[in-house]
């Protein structure tokens, strides 16, 4: 019986001390080891010192990516995959995608395609068995951005909206004297041209954008108005930037000298006429690395001053004294 026990113990023993064997304990000099892929070293591999292991899971900082795992011949299976399981794991979102490949007993790699964050993502590669777990953590720097390769605006859907008065400034001028009071406004010196995009279907994300096109993001040409045809002229604003505001041609140091008569209180109104139009627009864009090609549609709004008038109205006085 006393035998029976040592060897039991003398078992457990051994067990306890093979489990750093087991489970590859020191695969890397680091416990914890940092894995950083790029685009120009999109691979990068570990050698592991045991198959006693398999991959258990991905952790990451964006709770929206989507995680696939499959056999080696391409068939769907689950993850944490079993003990000394071969297979591939596919984590792809919207900015990410990456495979982790385990399509040997003892080595584990890891392939970047692509990363359009514009910082590095962090990923946390969870592998292990019954005895131990450890987190192989991946930094994932950025990929190339996409291009734009064309604006395509829908002619026959432009419309022109004329007439339209914009209010650019207000105040009211009490005379209480006996002789006309002279002042000075200036119509255009709060006047901008508004530019905005509108995409019905999506919630504009500048940062989204950014994502696909760069902390830059690029320019492209919008429609001028010009002898009543709207055409492809000059004006270029950022693609991106879902409302813009375009310095105009007009004088902003123009003075306009308004009277107000005897007795009178006013209420003195500056408009600008402005011409406005929407036209329907598609951009396209590419990546030169991946080849993928997206479109961006919607929607452009453009708002541009192009006259002035004001408005004398009459206010009538509160008290006689006032």
């Amino acid at each position: 019986m006393k035998i029976h026990i040592v060897v039991y113990i003398s078992i457990a023993i051994l067990l306890v001390g093979c489990n750093d064997d087991i489970f590859i304990d020191r695969f890397l000099p680091n416990d914890q080891p940092i894995l950083v892929i790029s685009e120009t070293d999109n691979n990068k591999e570990i050698s592991f010192k045991s198959s006693n292991w398999a991959i258990l899971g991905v952790n990451d900082i964006f709770s929206y990516n989507s995680i696939k795992a499959y056999d080696l011949n391409g068939n769907s299976v689950y993850l944490p995959f079993k003990n000394s399981e071969l297979g591939v794991v596919h984590w792809k979102s919207e900015f990410v995608d990456f495979y982790i490949e385990k399509r040997s007993p003892d080595r584990l790699k890891f392939i970047l395609n692509e990363n359009l964050h514009n910082g590095y993502s962090q990923v946390l590669v969870r592998v292990g068995n019954e005895y131990d777990q450890k987190y192989i953590e991946l930094h994932l720097t950025p990929t190339q951005k996409y291009q734009i390769d064309s604006v395509v605006y829908d002619w026959k859907n432009f419309e022109e909206y004329q007439g339209n008065l914009l209010v650019v400034d207000s105040y009211v001028i009490k005379n209480n004297g006996d002789t006309p009071v002279k002042t000075v406004v200036y119509p255009y010196i709060n006047s901008v041209r508004t530019i905005s995009f509108y995409d019905p279907y999506v919630v504009w994300n500048e940062k989204t954008f950014e994502n696909y096109l760069g902390t830059t993001l690029p320019l492209i040409p919008i429609p001028d108005i010009i002898d009543n045809k709207p055409i492809i002229a000059n004006t270029k604003v950022s693609f991106g930037i879902r409302d813009q505001k375009l310095e105009t041609d007009l004088d902003k140091n123009l003075a306009v000298e308004v009277s107000i008569s005897p007795r009178e209180r006013r209420e003195v109104i500056v408009y600008n006429l402005v011409e406005k139009y929407t036209v329907p627009y598609r951009v396209y864009v590419s990546n030169p690395r991946t080849a993928k090609k997206l479109e961006f549609s919607g929607t452009l709004t453009s708002t541009k001053p192009i006259n002035y008038y004001i408005l004398k109205r009459v206010v009538p006085q509160i008290t006689e004294n006032e």
